[in-house]
């Protein structure tokens, strides 16, 4: 993070695959992710109905999204999105206070602004974007502000559309345990920051939309044989 915004767009941001790590995208992570649900499953073993375990995966995966869903077409995507606002804001800070590497301070303020500000901008359109493609796999997409309101509600959303599951199992919570919440160390706001959120918005109108409920849902596929896998 300290060779700059460009670098960090180039190598740290998940969003999508580029030239120098389409390997490691489409490659290494999905052998990786098989590898390790295998191992899983096989010492979970079966449910104690004797029935096979489902297998959830949560990462930043949306740029092996494609991949993982050629290499497991039975798959279930989720993923939670929220207006960009508070994300970008905590992110930045976030980073900013993360230990920094070789002992050569933290990454600066304008880099960080930068970085987050773009990247966060292209991840919203392709996230949008693959959630409501006409592809085969499954998609639900949760909303912050649904999940936060009604837990249960956003609880039977997730079991319905990803495991067909209409009624709630008795260990899924359905109440928010009460937060403990600190202080930050930094927690810059976005006007310090000199983010034009006005211009931001703007520009991502159509994300801000969808996060509210107000744009595409994702495509009907149908009933068809699922696994489970989370991009988000």
């Amino acid at each position: 993070s300290l060779l700059g915004p460009e670098m960090m767009m180039s190598d740290l941001s998940h969003r999508k695959v580029q030239a120098h790590n389409r390997e490691i995208w489409e490659g290494d992570l999905v052998d990786l992710i098989d590898a390790l649900g295998r191992k899983v499953l096989y010492h979970a073993g079966p449910t104690p109905e004797g029935k096979p375990r489902t297998l959830m995966v949560k990462g930043h995966f949306l740029a092996s999204a494609p991949a993982l869903e050629r290499r497991f077409p039975d798959a279930s995507f989720l993923t939670m999105v929220r207006e960009p606002d508070k994300r970008l804001q905590s992110c930045i800070n976030y980073l900013r206070v993360s230990p920094p590497l070789l002992k050569l301070g933290p990454t600066p303020w304008g880099w960080l602004v930068h970085f987050f500000m773009e990247g966060e901008a292209e991840y919203c359109v392709l996230e949008m974007a693959w959630y409501t493609a006409q592809t085969g796999s499954r998609k639900c997409v949760l909303r912050f502000d649904d999940y936060i309101r009604d837990l249960e509600g956003a609880m039977t959303k997730v079991y319905r559309e990803c495991f067909d599951i209409t009624e709630l199992p008795p260990h899924v919570p359905i109440v928010h345990a009460k937060r403990h919440r600190t202080n930050y160390m930094i927690d810059r706001s976005l006007e310090q920051l000199e983010v034009d959120v006005v211009q931001y918005r703007a520009r991502l109108a159509p994300y801000y939309a969808w996060c509210k409920g107000q744009g595409l849902e994702p495509a009907e596929v149908g009933d068809r044989p699922r696994n489970r896998a989370s991009s988000r």
